[in-house]
């Protein structure tokens, strides 16, 4: 399980990034604030950073907030954890 503020934090750090001109990124935005191309670029900048592959279980996520998208990703990062290879 990540720190949910911490991947707060980075929603709201990278959409800053890919989205400059836009003064209202914060995570109260809903996922239909944003385009389908900055939600997979979020999706997957997510997915390097803590090392994780979530992509397949989006089909679960019923939220609409990033706030809860927050919370869905950071409660599922232990079960999608790649295997420690030796």
């Amino acid at each position: 399980m990540f720190d949910k503020d911490d991947v707060r934090t980075r929603i709201v750090e990278f959409l800053g990034e890919i989205y400059p001109d836009r003064d209202d990124i914060s995570i109260t935005l809903r996922m239909t604030d944003l385009d389908s191309f900055g939600i997979v670029q979020l999706l997957l900048a997510l997915e390097e950073h803590y090392d994780v592959a979530v992509l397949e279980e989006m089909s679960r996520f019923q939220g609409e907030g990033l706030e809860q998208f927050a919370d869905f990703f950071s409660g599922i990062g232990v079960d999608t954890a790649p295997a420690a290879t030796e």
